[in-house]
């Protein structure tokens, strides 16, 4: 997704004032995370631009993401539970 439809995106569904957990990707978190295959090149913009598509694609990246969230938010409640004590 470029960053210009993912503002449109935000602002079209949500208030300024609103709390969002965000998690993205870039090119150079890629870059990095494959460094060895890479060998020292720049990982092609094409195969990055099938990758976001591949991505947007797979129906996992939104169980697993909803997952981990749900995981997280429920620590959270824990804890806040734990402390209001």
């Amino acid at each position: 997704m470029k960053v210009k439809e993912l503002i449109e995106q935000l602002q079209r569904d949500y208030k300024p004032e609103d709390s969002l957990l965000v998690a993205y990707w870039d090119k150079e978190f890629v870059e990095t995370a494959l460094e060895e295959k890479l060998e020292g090149k720049p990982y092609p913009v094409e195969a990055w631009e099938d990758a976001i598509r591949r991505a947007e694609k797979a129906e996992f990246w939104q169980s697993c993401g909803s997952d981990e969230i749900t995981e997280q938010a429920d620590e959270a409640l824990k804890d806040y539970k734990e402390e209001s004590k």
